[in-house]
């Protein structure tokens, strides 16, 4: 409590200080007396020289050739034209630092790309995220070019497995892209805004299926020690055996039977 409480009085005394040096810069003029005064309240308050010196840069920064002609009084009132041309050549020095400045921490095309890469790959030392989405109709290519498009962009793996009844998304990679593909899927797409045309479904649709409404569901997410997929590819399984063999291959034929399962039970439910 102490700690805390000493902390507060060395933030407000700071403020007061401040503010202080503020109603000093405000009522300055071209006199001794005033110039003296604010001379003299600097070496009082010498022990808050850090607070001191950020009030004048402050209000060095404020400056504007009518306020600085102000205070120089007397010099420029003898020689205006020299006082002015000096006012302005300081200014110029300041503004071309700060410029230069920003100028050194500007990055190049290739920095700010490498940068953004390096922000999406991230640090997965500490296990592989996975999510494993179902989808009941994915034909629209515009939808299938989204799950797609995305995957690339946040560098997840995985892959999508398309079947008439069932289709499945597996995507893997750190947890902050995947936070982001999950919305992606389960907010920003509207997965029944589609029609049910031959194009869009060519094996056509019974009366029962058009009635269904199209949705996207998370199945399940964890993590893994290692990636089971590569680049995100789509795989056409006309059969559901096919569609296993395919998850079998790499070794996660139960994001298949899960989602299989979830899937019957919803039909049931239907």
């Amino acid at each position: 409590m102490a700690a805390g409480g000493g902390s507060g009085r060395g933030s407000s005394s700071a403020s007061a200080l401040e503010s202080s040096l503020d109603r000093k810069f405000q009522g300055v003029s071209n006199t001794m007396e005033s110039i003296q005064s604010l001379s003299t309240w600097c070496i009082e308050n010498k022990k808050h020289h850090s607070a001191v010196v950020r009030g004048w840069m402050k209000w060095l920064r404020r400056l504007r050739i009518s306020n600085l002609m102000r205070v120089l009084g007397t010099e420029a009132v003898q020689d205006p034209t020299k006082v002015e041309a000096h006012v302005r050549a300081q200014m110029a020095k300041r503004q071309k630092a700060h410029e230069e400045a920003n100028a050194a921490r500007k990055l190049t095309a290739e920095q700010r790309k490498e940068k953004k890469v390096k922000k999406l790959k991230e640090d997965l030392s500490h296990g592989i995220h996975i999510a494993v989405y179902r989808i009941r109709n994915l034909t629209n290519p515009a939808k299938k070019f989204k799950v797609e498009a995305n995957a690339n962009q946040l560098y997840l793996t995985g892959t999508v497995v398309l079947h008439r009844e069932i289709n499945i998304v597996v995507v893997e990679g750190g947890p902050k892209a995947q936070k982001k593909f999950k919305r992606l899927m389960l907010h920003r797409i509207k997965w029944d805004e589609q029609s049910n045309s031959k194009r869009e479904d060519p094996e056509g649709s019974d009366e029962e299926g058009v009635k269904k409404k199209n949705k996207c569901a998370l199945v399940w997410e964890g993590t893994a020690k290692e990636r089971s997929f590569g680049e995100m590819k789509f795989k056409q399984c006309p059969t559901e055996n096919m569609a296993r063999e395919h998850f079998k291959k790499h070794g996660t034929e139960q994001y298949w039977d899960l989602a299989l399962s979830e899937s019957v039970l919803e039909t049931a439910e239907d």
